[in-house]
């Protein structure tokens, strides 16, 4: 499922200003590009579990909102604390301390493999 602005609860007229602050700034489609470089961060983040996708959402706002607000250079203390907060607890669900999150089957392709071959037979020359 894709996120949209309509998932950021935010006014439309406080919407509308971003964007328009933002094309001031010469950014005229970087709302669309935190969305999904956002939807992509909390999604590669939380991929080895079965996270429920309200869960994903109420990470997600928060970075989009930050991403946004960085660019048109109007970051508030709670904007940033928020923000913090989500990629904190995007870290805990990485590293697999949400026990309520089962692991994803299958396991998603591509990540990085922990296994080594330490101690092996050959030998760097």
């Amino acid at each position: 499922m894709a996120f949209a602005e309509s998932d950021l609860n935010l006014p439309q007229d406080e919407i509308d200003k971003l964007k328009a602050g933002l094309v001031n700034f010469g950014q005229a489609n970087a709302f669309i590009h935190a969305i999904a470089e956002a939807e992509a961060k909390v999604r590669d983040w939380s991929s080895r579990f079965v996270v429920p996708t309200e869960t994903l959402r109420r990470l997600w706002r928060p970075i989009v909102i930050y991403q946004v607000y960085v660019l048109v250079d109007d970051l508030s203390k709670p904007r940033t604390q928020a923000y913090t907060d989500a990629m904190e607890e995007l870290k805990e669900i990485r590293d697999g301390k949400f026990p309520q999150y089962p692991l994803a089957d299958p396991q998603p392709t591509g990540l990085a493999s922990s296994s080594g071959s330490w101690g092996s037979e050959e030998r760097i020359k």
